[in-house]
């Protein structure tokens, strides 16, 4: 009974983001976007890069890298791709191959997830993937993560709405989970329950005075981002990278 009400709680979370994103303007408020803080974004590599849609796949491809490794990244919920082209393009840039399956509703519609994820593995045998995703598209990762633990790099996990079920805590994965300190999307019971799903190890990674839409560009409901959004974008792939790097 306990798992039903949770169930019914998240699904009812997931249909109010969709009517409040659907019904929130799209230009930000003044001051929105500004940088407030200087970020050190050491860039190694610049590779120019492609963006394009495949089989209902959105690809950031670095022009002219040897793409041996790449990240699948599943969407918020009703968030399109084109909302977290800061952090794509900044992954693709350094040379990974990015792939955003296009389901907006990631977990919910779990079974185009598995279509899509399967034929990004069926398009790319020659790269190695981590899984990645925010917010529900974070709970699709981790379940996605458990059910191919053998096949992936790790998992990354952005304000993951998780569940006990699809707990990671014994695939011996590599995985990276932010917490943004002025979420006012997810509950507290909610971040409690994707903590669970972690294996002891994991790295976690305490953003402070981000939110939880700060990954992507949409505006919702939510606490303040502080720090700007680009900046909290930035940071969020450097720690990517430095993550990605050190597990390839």
């Amino acid at each position: 009974m306990k798992r039903f009400i949770k169930i019914i709680t998240s699904l009812t979370l997931i249909l109010i983001m969709v009517f409040c994103v659907v019904g929130c303007a799209e230009d930000a408020p003044p001051g929105y976007y500004e940088d407030k803080l200087p970020i050190n974004y050491e860039i190694t590599n610049n590779y120019e890069v492609r963006t394009y849609e495949y089989k209902d796949v959105t690809v950031y491809e670095p022009i002219e890298a040897k793409c041996e490794y790449g990240i699948i990244f599943y969407l918020g919920t009703a968030i399109s791709a084109s909302n977290y082209v800061t952090i794509a393009t900044n992954l693709a840039q350094q040379g990974y191959f990015v792939c955003m399956p296009n389901n907006l509703f990631a977990y919910v519609n779990y079974s185009k997830t598995e279509e899509l994820t399967n034929t990004i593995f069926e398009l790319c045998p020659d790269i190695q993937f981590f899984l990645g995703g925010h917010s529900q598209g974070g709970g699709a990762a981790t379940k996605m993560s458990k059910t191919r633990s053998n096949e992936i790099l790790g998992a990354i996990l952005c304000s993951p709405l998780s569940y006990e079920k699809d707990s990671i805590a014994e695939s011996g994965l590599p995985v990276i989970f932010f917490e943004a300190e002025n979420d006012k999307v997810l509950t507290s019971s909610m971040k409690s329950e994707s903590k669970l799903t972690l294996p002891a190890d994991a790295e976690c990674v305490f953003l402070e005075g981000c939110n939880h839409m700060g990954y992507s560009n949409m505006i919702f409901i939510d606490g303040k981002c502080e720090i700007g959004v680009s900046n909290q974008q930035n940071i969020v792939s450097q720690y990517i990278l430095e993550f990605m790097n050190k597990n390839i």
